[in-house]
């Protein structure tokens, strides 16, 4: 077994990546990609030479209110506007009309296809500021019957959902050492560290011995600054835990850091911070110094 010990802060950076290679993630991430852009493809059937807004209206008008939703997003893409944009738009002009009603009135989905094609028409008082955000591009509709087109714009909107995906797969890395290490484990609430939800829960989340947290960041973001608050006060309360009279007699519970990418690396301070309040911390290249640190103490 290597040395026992708490991997210095830049040891801790040498280890990490900018990016995680987790070849799983990136194969159903193309395939989420592809079958997304066949569900939204526009079809020369579907287009027919007809007047852009019944186009509009009928591609608006499909599945349930999530894929509508799906085919509306890449349509706002085209322009400046948003999603949330568009919802207050429409409660704007059907005040007191249910969302989902969209997808299932062929006439709100017409007016809507109207605004979002001629913007300046719509009678209803809306700023020209956000008028502005929803002028389409004239070839919208070929640039919808564009596959290659298409794609980049799935894979533009799937980007927060792809660093979740590795943060995941961050995760149960961690979880499959736990289990080769042959100790359970559980995901969710600590009453010790605040009620908190913790990753890795060693043997459970009742009477914990260890607790694991996980961290992936492709980007930098505000979160990160709140993320690395939230490990300090957890940490504080670990140590609270650990030196009240009740465990006197009891193993002290520790609290394991594990961190990874390039939004981390690029946040020295907050990952200074999640280095420091913790009793081990880890990137994915070193763990096998968790698996070392779980033998010896459980």
């Amino acid at each position: 077994m290597a040395e026992l010990r708490k991997l210095t802060l830049e040891e801790l950076k040498a280890g990490m990546s900018v990016f995680l290679d987790f070849p799983d993630v990136e194969q159903v991430t193309q395939e989420g990609v592809k079958e997304t852009v066949d569900r939204i493809l526009l079809s020369r059937a579907e287009n027919g030479g007809r007047p852009p807004v019944d186009v509009l209206t009928d591609y608006l008008a499909v599945g349930n209110v999530k894929d509508m939703e799906e085919r509306l997003k890449i349509i706002i893409g085209l322009s400046r506007g948003s999603l949330e944009r568009v919802r207050r738009i429409y409660e704007a002009i059907f005040p007191g009309v249910r969302w989902s009603m969209i997808r299932r009135d062929d006439n709100i989905r017409r007016r809507i296809a109207r605004f979002l094609i001629y913007p300046e028409a719509e009678e209803v008082f809306i700023p020209s500021f956000i008028r502005s955000n929803f002028y389409l591009p004239d070839n919208w509709i070929n640039l919808l019957q564009d596959r290659d087109f298409l794609q980049v714009i799935v894979q533009g909107n799937l980007q927060s959902q792809y660093a979740t995906d590795i943060g995941y797969a961050l995760e149960n890395e961690i979880g499959n050492i736990v289990s080769a290490v042959g100790h359970p484990h559980e995901k969710g609430k600590v009453g010790i560290v605040d009620s908190k939800e913790v990753d890795i829960a060693i043997p459970d989340t009742e009477t914990p011995r260890i607790l694991i947290m996980s961290s992936y960041q492709l980007t930098t973001g505000s979160s990160q600054g709140s993320k690395a608050n939230e490990q300090l006060r957890m940490y504080q309360d670990v140590r609270n835990h650990n030196s009240s009279r009740n465990q006197r007699n009891n193993p002290d519970v520790l609290f394991i850091n594990v961190i990874d990418g390039g939004g981390w690396l690029a946040r020295p301070g907050d990952l200074q911070t999640m280095w420091h309040e913790c009793d081990y911390c880890f990137s994915l290249s070193s763990l096998d110094g968790l698996r070392d640190v779980l033998q010896h103490y459980l």
